[in-house]
């Protein structure tokens, strides 16, 4: 039998338990990370290989459950 993944849950469920006492440490957030510029060109052009390789369909051509 392997007890590692018994002693990792009963470290889980102590933890969780003693995080709810009044002195309980406390982890801070981490830092929101600033992407701006980069993020939003590979976004851009991520959407318009997307549009290239499936585009929208027609308006013209036939939609299911349209009415004749």
């Amino acid at each position: 039998m392997n007890l590692i993944p018994l002693g990792v849950a009963a470290q889980a469920a102590r933890e969780l338990a003693q995080s709810a006492l009044p002195n309980a440490p406390t982890v801070a957030d981490e830092p929101k990370r600033r992407t701006g510029p980069a993020r939003h060109a590979l976004a851009a052009g991520l959407r318009w290989a997307a549009n290239r390789v499936e585009p929208r369909p027609a308006a013209d051509r036939f939609q299911p459950g349209a009415a004749c």
